[in-house]
């Protein structure tokens, strides 16, 4: 039997602020590009955002969102040290950089991280 995830999924049981973290997040990661540009591709662990392949994968936490970025470390700008290097550690995007996001204050400066990510990968 095929399961099938939803957005839906992975909000239930989480509080409030986690979920209009996440619900600013997703909006401005689709705003990146054009209508139907990127599509948005839930799993059982995470819910991965992608054009012709994955740029972007991000996990809804208790307190904070983990998003993993499909580039090498180095290759984006990063003037907050935001992103962190897990190539050889075991996390479940399959992004090289993770980032911790648990404020929207943080949000300006991560969605470009995740534009960067987008440019990149086309």
């Amino acid at each position: 039997e095929i399961i099938t995830y939803t957005v839906e999924d992975h909000l239930k049981n989480r509080n409030k602020e986690i979920v209009e973290l996440f619900q600013e997040f997703q909006e401005r990661v689709l705003g990146l590009a054009g209508e139907d540009e990127i599509l948005e591709k839930v799993g059982k662990i995470y819910i991965a955002y992608q054009h012709s392949k994955n740029f972007c994968e991000v996990s809804i936490l208790t307190k904070e969102l983990h998003i993993w970025l499909d580039v090498k470390p180095g290759e984006i700008d990063d003037p907050y040290h935001l992103t962190r290097d897990v190539t050889k550690i075991g996390h479940h995007g399959t992004g090289s950089l993770e980032i911790k996001l648990s404020d929207t204050a943080q949000l300006d400066k991560v969605i470009n991280l995740v534009e960067q990510s987008y440019k990149l990968t086309l």
